[in-house]
């Protein structure tokens, strides 16, 4: 697999390269990344570098599917060699750093089988831990729970999803673990100390066009969704508090489209409406975004 990665919360760029044996059981994982502009919340302020990343592990996928459910159980582990070097000018005070950390990751999910015209399963779950600890060249630490709950809404296609997450780090000496924990929307994200967040969200479709153009993008469905966010945070502000609240709430507009009839993407739009200041990004309280696809294969 041959990937790039846009971190949101970061907004650092990643290209990877991984490979993974399943001849054997467990499954044999190795890989490469080369991450550029990588951020920290460091002393009150941000520091910036790039990061080369050299890992291998083992991963155990279970199927457990089982009549009308769909189950899968995935865990493993990967040893990472990582280097780290800072930018000017955090570079004439932070110095180029070598470690090693264990990454630790198990993902459950469960639904009943999905029609056609439904956005998300009627009933579902799924859970995701992941665990990172440096074992040599820094201490440091970081732990991300997250899950969410399908349950249907009022009309036959609609879904309420609700979510949970919570992300806690270890001091560090300048070097965080990557953030990917899953801020409220429309917030100028940082990796802080301790973060908890609850969520929902309303799907529901709004139209079924069916139309395609040249031959090349067929437009299947256009859906809304309307959201609340709800994310707290405690680390040492500079104001002198210890706990912050991030709290936004907004609609999206999502079109479901095939490409050259191979390729399902989703794309839209979001607009957010943040409850409280955004003390690391931008004035004002309102947020347009354009919400593009995780994934295209």
């Amino acid at each position: 697999e041959l990937s790039f990665t846009y971190n949101r919360n970061e907004q650092y760029k990643k290209i990877g390269f991984d490979a993974v044996y399943g001849a054997l059981f467990p499954f044999i994982r190795a890989g490469a990344d080369y991450t550029i502009d990588r951020r920290g919340f460091y002393q009150g302020g941000n520091v910036y570098w790039n990061e080369t990343d050299l890992h291998g592990g083992l991963e155990i996928p279970l199927n457990l599917s089982s009549g009308k459910n769909i189950t899968g159980l995935t865990f493993g582990s990967d040893l990472y060699y990582s280097q780290s070097d800072f930018q000017a000018p955090y570079n004439a005070t932070l110095k180029s750093t070598n470690y090693t950390y264990v990454s630790n990751y198990l993902s459950f999910s469960n639904h009943n089988r999905q029609a056609k015209q439904n956005i998300y399963p009627r009933f579902g779950e799924s859970v995701r831990l992941s665990s990172n600890t440096a074992i040599s060249g820094i201490s440091s630490d970081q732990f991300l729970a997250s899950g969410n709950l399908f349950l249907p809404g009022l009309g036959i296609n609609h879904n309420l999803v609700l979510n949970a997450s919570y992300q806690q780090k270890g001091q560090s000496n300048g070097i965080d673990f990557s953030n990917n924990f899953p801020f409220a929307r429309g917030y100028y994200a940082e990796n802080l100390h301790t973060m908890d967040k609850l969520g929902a969200d309303y799907h529901f479709p709004i139209a079924y066009p069916d139309a395609g153009i040249a031959n090349a993008i067929y437009f299947l469905r256009l859906r809304g969704d309307l959201f609340y966010d709800f994310t707290r945070a405690s680390d040492a502000f500079t104001d002198g508090s210890r706990f912050k609240y991030f709290r936004s709430t907004g609609a999206a507009i999502f079109f479901d489209t095939q490409w050259f009839n191979q390729v399902p993407v989703s794309f839209g739009f979001r607009y957010s409406r943040l409850l409280d200041p955004d003390i690391f990004g931008y004035t004002g309280r309102n947020r347009f975004e354009l919400i593009l696809p995780v994934t295209f294969f």
